[in-house]
């Protein structure tokens, strides 16, 4: 027992888990933490994809081993503040300090000063230099006649270490508070649509959030090169049918509220949807539908129906396209890919139609960065302690 206390209590331990901390941190920064799994694959291999995920190093700050040294550390610096603390309790609370020739004699630093003045007026030239330096001092007088002085400055500054291990211990707590509380992914949401599920990075986690959040409306402005100026998304948190807060945000001036902040971080495009006409074969009838995105609609004067599941902005080079499914009620579905800008193309052909696409109506989505960290403010204040 005593061996695993002389452990826990050793500064060695301390230096060599920072160490490790400082080493591993690396992969951390090497290895993307938001990549899909096919990436690491690519990247690294099958053997190094196993391995990466053995080790949890897609979210490396949230591995369990990566928790244990923290913790370990956690519990070492708290073994060394407490095997320590009394001895320096001892010294401080020392209000009547004695010295003694013999002590002096012993001291690996020591001095003698040569005085051609007299022992009094000596006496009272030294005690003048050392009140100046020194705010507190204790005078002391031998059994033999002979004068001492200890004089000090600085007593409780040897808390100071104390403190930096109780703000360290802060820095840590918070950290693993986050850890095994918090979380860190992201949302999509369209324009005039809410969602409530954020899918973290890393192990891709779903987590579905107790309130819903609203995109009333994304606005975009851009440079004259095309680049992105400014983008704005109209957020509104719905809890119980009612909006109990709103706020347009942007890159760096995120929503907050039950403390989970939503972050603007990037946009996109996705369709909203597409009018095509259908040409019967055998008949020649002409039928105009709109296709809502991912909405099943009934083909007027059929028993067929249809459903836009898909869209691409460039397919295999021949430009954007639709994925659309085609059925009849409790039959296998079919589909094909409608190519908008090739209206002739011979494989726009869907069940007995032949599709050309009238008109595209995408619409933005904004995706945000979602983030809970329960123990920011406790490594807040642990940072404010230790500057």
């Amino acid at each position: 027992m005593n061996k695993i206390y002389d452990l826990f209590a050793s500064i060695k331990l301390t230096v060599v888990l920072l160490l490790i901390l400082a080493a591993t941190s690396i992969f951390g920064t090497v290895i993307p933490q938001d990549w899909q799994p096919f990436q690491y694959q690519q990247h690294f291999g099958d053997f190094g994809y196993r391995v990466i995920q053995f080790f949890s190093l897609t979210d490396m700050y949230h591995s369990w081993w990566f928790q244990l040294l923290m913790s370990i550390l956690v519990v070492n610096l708290l073994v060394c503040t407490l095997k320590r603390l009394p001895k320096t309790m001892k010294v401080v609370k020392i209000s009547n300090p004695s010295v003694s020739r013999e002590r002096i004699q012993k001291m690996r630093i020591r001095d003698a000063i040569e005085s051609k003045l007299s022992l009094e007026k000596s006496w009272e030239a030294a005690l003048d230099v050392i009140r100046k330096a020194f705010p507190r001092i204790h005078l002391v007088k031998q059994d033999d006649g002979s004068k001492g002085v200890i004089a000090e400055k600085g007593r409780y500054s040897r808390f100071a270490v104390y403190a930096v291990h109780f703000s360290i211990l802060l820095i840590f707590a918070g950290a693993l508070i986050g850890s095994f509380t918090g979380f860190d992914g992201f949302m999509n949401i369209d324009e005039g649509t809410e969602n409530n599920v954020v899918i973290t990075f890393g192990k891709r986690k779903m987590i579905e959030l107790p309130f819903q959040v609203r995109c009333d409306k994304f606005t975009v402005t851009f440079y004259k090169t095309g680049q992105p100026k400014d983008y704005v998304s109209d957020l509104k948190v719905i809890k119980n049918g009612e909006v109990v807060k709103a706020k347009d945000i942007r890159v760096n001036d995120p929503l907050r509220y039950d403390g989970i902040s939503f972050f603007q971080s990037n946009y996109g495009v996705n369709l909203k949807s597409a009018k095509i006409k259908l040409v019967d074969h055998k008949t020649g009838r002409e039928i105009d539908v709109t296709l809502p995105y991912r909405q099943t609609i009934n083909i007027p004067g059929s028993d067929y129906q249809m459903q836009l599941v898909d869209f691409k902005e460039d397919f295999s080079g021949f430009g954007p396209a639709l994925g659309i499914m085609i059925f009849k009620k409790d039959s296998e579905p079919t589909g094909s890919w409608i190519l908008v800008n090739f209206p002739k193309f011979h494989g726009n052909l869907l069940g007995p139609y032949k599709v050309t696409v009238d008109s595209v109506e995408k619409r933005y989505y904004t995706g945000l960065q979602v983030k809970k960290d329960p123990g920011v403010w406790v490594v807040w204040v642990g940072c404010t302690l230790l500057m």
